[in-house]
């Protein structure tokens, strides 16, 4: 990275050629061209860091600000820079949905940010949401924990009717960071950092 301490979290290939990294130590978004070459493309005010990287139609570029609760949306054509607030605890991770839509992990909320305004759903009583990833089927799948003490894992799912019944995950494994979906089959998979693992949940034909 350009610059030290920088904490590249994000990674996207977006659809003009050339791969995209948020630096979330210093708020900072990255275009790396096919040669290497690194240009800073846009940035948060400083002291705020970014969390979660999606690249949509348009083309665009979505983010979190991890501190200030906002979801921002970067026009790659225009070079202008739009952001929603949106409710949350801090934002974790964005994806792209099945419906082209923006969605969030934000700790005790999973929200969508749509035309008429931000729709969310809670993760349970307490629990918190840190990842999210989009399945072939059309729904959405978020990882995270209970909030409890210990922090156990939390895997689930959510339909266009609301949130489904968690998913079975082994009882005694901790907080849940990365999720992502096989678009082959829907199969999730998850990490475990604190038991140096990673989970999956296999969906029945």
């Amino acid at each position: 990275m350009p610059v030290a301490g920088s904490q590249p979290e994000g990674i996207v290939y977006a659809v003009d050629g050339n791969i995209y990294v948020s630096a979330f130590g210093i708020g900072v978004v990255y275009r790396v061209s096919p040669a290497g070459a690194f240009t800073l493309v846009t940035s948060l005010p400083a002291g705020h860091h970014i969390r979660g990287l999606a690249a949509g139609a348009g083309p665009t570029l979505h983010f979190g600000d991890y501190d200030g609760c906002r979801i921002y949306q970067y026009s790659l054509i225009f070079d202008a820079l739009v952001s929603d607030a949106v409710p949350c605890q801090k934002i974790y991770d964005v994806t792209i949905g099945p419906d082209g839509l923006v969605w969030y992990a934000g700790g005790t909320k999973v929200g969508e940010i749509t035309i008429s305004g931000v729709v969310t759903y809670d993760p349970g009583d307490g629990a918190i949401a840190f990842g999210i990833a989009t399945a072939p089927d059309g729904t959405i799948w978020y990882s995270g924990d209970t909030g409890l003490v210990p922090a156990l894992t939390k895997i689930g799912q959510i339909r266009t009717e609301g949130v489904a019944p968690d998913a079975p995950v082994p009882p005694t494994t901790r907080t849940a960071v990365y999720i992502t979906v096989r678009k082959s089959d829907g199969t999730v998979f998850f990490t475990l950092p604190v038991d140096d693992k990673y989970g999956m949940v296999r969906i029945d034909s």
